[in-house]
């Protein structure tokens, strides 16, 4: 998936222009999101209401849980009553629409939501033409500053780690870094290699 998002994030930079930034209102302990820069607020909580309903159903679920049987769901119970919860809040699915009417229909809600057309078009000429940000240069001080970082991610998390979370992360922080296309296996590469081959002690028997 991380190897997925980069390649994306990476296209739609190339093709458009647009920069990708991690989001400052989530839970700092899960994987950042990434969101294109200049996209406002206000858009994402219009088009993120089923999110919205998931959490609010899984909470009433989860109390409703602790009151019939006294104790708190386990991890298990709560993915059950998750999958519950987006089961009910499915709302049922309109009749086709064709791109044209898709993008007809966000467009009004996009105007609904910002004040109107011409704020809807400032804020897309704001996401195609992005202040750039100065980069660093990608050179072996980079790749040992990516790899305390990617290190430092994962020791967060995992008390062991495999090649693959390694890896991983290691896309994260390049996506971050708004590393040229080019180079980005190159160096996903390095830092992998400094982590496993400098930075961690390996547990398999030799």
């Amino acid at each position: 998936m991380e190897t997925y998002n980069t390649a994306l994030e990476h296209h739609l930079r190339d093709l458009l222009g647009v920069r990708f930034a991690e989001r400052s209102d989530l839970d700092t302990r899960k994987p950042a999101v990434r969101e294109i820069v200049g996209v406002d607020p206000e858009l994402l909580v219009r088009w993120s209401t089923r999110r919205r309903d998931i959490k609010a159903r899984s909470a009433e679920l989860s109390v409703q849980f602790q009151r019939d049987h006294g104790r708190p769901p386990t991890p298990v119970e709560a993915l059950r009553l998750a999958q519950q919860a987006t089961l009910e809040t499915r709302q049922a699915k309109h009749e086709p629409r064709s791109l044209t009417e898709q993008r007809a229909t966000w467009h009004v809600q996009a105007a609904e939501t910002l004040g109107g057309p011409e704020a809807v078009r400032a804020m897309i000429s704001q996401v195609l033409h992005p202040t750039p940000v100065p980069s660093s240069p990608l050179d072996g001080t980079w790749v040992s500053r990516t790899a305390g970082l990617v290190l430092a991610a994962i020791e967060a998390r995992r008390s062991t780690w495999q090649s693959w979370h390694v890896r991983a992360e290691a896309l994260r922080h390049i996506r971050a870094a708004e590393v040229p296309s080019k180079l980005v296996d190159r160096l996903v590469d390095d830092v992998v290699a400094e982590v496993l081959s400098i930075r961690s002690v390996s547990l398999v028997r030799r």
